[in-house]
């Protein structure tokens, strides 16, 4: 799962920290012309790159698809998806509780 290395965990006591590495689109940045859109959402891990359109992308932890309206492979729009995205937060927290179940179960033998 390449959605693996958008984000980290880190366990404190009885809670687990979760980091991400989300790249921010933003902050202080130019208007991002639809080429580099188009670039920039290809290489994103929770894009469905097989069903990107240059007016919407298929989001792979909702599954929901995000339609651009103001332009072509709006990536600020993605962004204000993915970062509050439910689907995504939930397949992170599973993937980590997998992962721990993993490292317990490991830890027995």
């Amino acid at each position: 799962m390449k959605q693996r290395l958008s984000f980290r965990y880190i366990i404190r006591d009885t809670f687990a920290l979760v980091t991400t590495s989300f790249f921010n689109y933003m902050p202080g940045r130019p208007e991002i012309d639809s080429n580099t859109g188009r670039r920039l959402l290809g290489v994103d891990e929770w894009v469905d790159t097989i069903t990107m359109r240059p007016k919407s992308v298929r989001c792979l932890g909702c599954n929901d698809r995000i339609l651009f309206t103001r332009k072509d492979f709006d990536v600020r729009m993605w962004q204000t998806h993915r970062d509050s995205c439910k689907g995504i937060d939930d397949m992170m927290k599973k993937a980590i509780v997998k992962e721990l179940i993993m490292l317990a179960n490991d830890a027995e033998f």
